[in-house]
């Protein structure tokens, strides 16, 4: 008996490394700062997710890389793994020290091909069939990974920890994204919520419609966003329209530059004079890196939560969660809150 189990249980491994041998599927990515289309903002589908057996993989599947994406150089910090990268876009390859391969959003397939990458990140809707048929000739496989949602941010996270074998430190940030958006869902159900007025980090002030980072952000901590079916995707401040839709509260998102304190706080204020929430101070200023960031977002959504309904998350100290994503997960030190309100 003991020989049949022992039969069984070699059988059952074996067919588990087979299965850890096949590619990883193409996502679709999009990011805002780029105004995707649509189509490519829509999330990954069921079969671009790592399976059980793909995480059992003891060696990385990516050596050298390519990218287009910003935000997995960002990633790639954070696993160690940023001497991967051996070719980027303009401004982000100066950052790594590494040639530069065309732009954002135009692969320049001899440039890649001249690095020695073994893959490349970039953008579906940016990479034709022939770039893609003449990567793979070259023995080079793309992959096309959002990294902009922050709904299929705990996917995409796990997915390149599974392609570059860091699949320990991918999931400490999807375990603390499971464990708060399971809590943002769960004390959010049956609220009466708020409506809110938000602003994004452009120098002209404009607000947000439904097909943006800012409306996912406001809506998963359970508010209106009272801009949402603008026919615009970011319009610009109407003063007197904001007074008459009047806001029950504010966000303003500020670049990772800008200045969390009192001094910014009065003088956003003083722009937004007349609006009521602004005037009795319903405004809270969120650092965008825990705003709209596919990786912070469920961050940003608990600081506009608790601000909004402080009374459902008393117990929740959302510095100490961030304090956690940034030193467990991105591995740096933790230099203040992530917003500021009064």
């Amino acid at each position: 008996m003991k020989k049949i189990l022992a039969l069984f249980l070699t059988l059952a491994m074996l067919l588990s490394f087979a299965a850890c041998e096949s590619k990883s599927v193409e996502t679709t990515p999009a990011t805002e700062a780029a105004q995707p289309t649509t189509e490519a903002t829509q999330p990954a589908t069921e079969a671009t997710q790592p399976t059980a057996e793909a995480t059992q993989l003891a060696e990385p599947v990516v050596n050298k890389c390519v990218i287009y994406i910003s935000s997995l150089g960002t990633i790639l910090d954070a696993f160690g793994k940023s001497d991967c990268i051996v070719g980027a876009y303009g401004s982000l390859a100066e950052a790594y020290n590494v040639p530069s391969c065309g732009k954002w959003n135009e692969v320049d397939v001899e440039a890649v091909i001249a690095t020695g990458a073994d893959a490349v990140f970039g953008y579906k809707n940016y990479t034709t069939e022939d770039q893609i048929a003449a990567l793979k000739d070259a023995g080079i496989t793309c992959y096309f990974i959002e990294l902009s949602d922050a709904d299929t941010a705990p996917d995409e996270v796990a997915e390149l920890g599974r392609l570059f074998g860091c699949e320990a430190k991918a999931q400490v940030f999807v375990d603390l994204y499971n464990q708060y958006d399971a809590l943002l869902k769960e004390r959010l159900a049956g609220v009466t919520a708020l409506n809110v007025y938000v602003e994004g980090t452009s120098s002209t002030p404009k607000t947000a419609n439904n097909t943006s980072a800012a409306h996912k952000l406001v809506t998963g901590a359970g508010l209106v966003n009272l801009y949402a079916e603008n026919e615009t995707q970011y319009p610009e401040r109407n003063l007197e329209d904001v007074i008459t839709k009047n806001p029950d509260i504010i966000v303003k998102l500020l670049g990772s530059s800008a200045t969390l304190d009192d001094t910014t706080y009065g003088e956003y204020k003083t722009g937004l004079a007349g609006v009521a929430a602004a005037d009795n101070d319903k405004i809270i200023l969120l650092n965008n890196e825990c705003g709209t960031t596919a990786i912070g977002a469920v961050i940003g959504r608990l600081y506009v939560a608790k601000f909004a309904y402080p009374e459902l998350f008393a117990d929740v100290d959302v510095d100490a969660v961030y304090e956690k994503l940034c030193t467990e997960f991105f591995g740096k030190d933790f230099t203040g809150s992530g917003a500021y309100f009064k």
